[in-house]
């Protein structure tokens, strides 16, 4: 990772919702996700309105934007205190395996831990060995126990 490589975390505003939709696709093309950008944007704005629900940031390597991080927030007994969620993470293919992720990930979790926050999490598909890698040697660890499970209430 290279301490000059020019990476900077913008935080987002609701100035930058089309711009954070045009990213958002992309990765939700790469992921599999389904949504149409209306759904993008009434998720989206949430976390433009208020950082108390959680904080995007937007990618630049030098003034172009490559990417976008956004975090949820929420409480754990388990931990004591405030327990952020990595909800989403993309940053474009051609500037992949340069390092910036880390440079990135260091950013958000040394600002998190500024703002109170007590740990923090990220779902990674087990299927993506790059990715659990990558977030290994990034210092997150497996919770071998535990079983993410879901119940939509939409």
């Amino acid at each position: 990772m290279s301490k000059n490589s020019n990476i900077k975390l913008i935080s987002a505003s609701i100035d930058d919702e089309l711009l954070l939709v045009e990213l958002m696709k992309k990765y939700h093309l790469y992921d599999g996700i389904e949504m149409t950008d209306e759904d993008r944007l009434a998720a989206l704005r949430p976390l433009l309105s208020s950082s108390e629900n959680g904080n995007v940031w937007i990618i630049c390597l030098g003034s172009k934007q490559i990417g976008y991080i956004a975090t949820c927030n929420c409480y754990s007994i388990e931990f004591r205190g405030i327990e952020v969620w990595i909800d989403e993470f993309y940053i474009d293919e051609q500037c992949r395996g340069q390092g910036f992720g880390s440079e990135i990930l260091e950013k958000v979790k040394s600002f998190l831990k500024s703002q109170g926050a007590a740990i923090v999490h990220l779902e990674v598909d087990e299927n993506n060995p790059k990715a659990v890698s990558f977030y290994k040697k990034s210092g997150f660890e497996f919770r071998e126990r535990f079983v993410m499970m879901s119940h939509s209430l939409k």
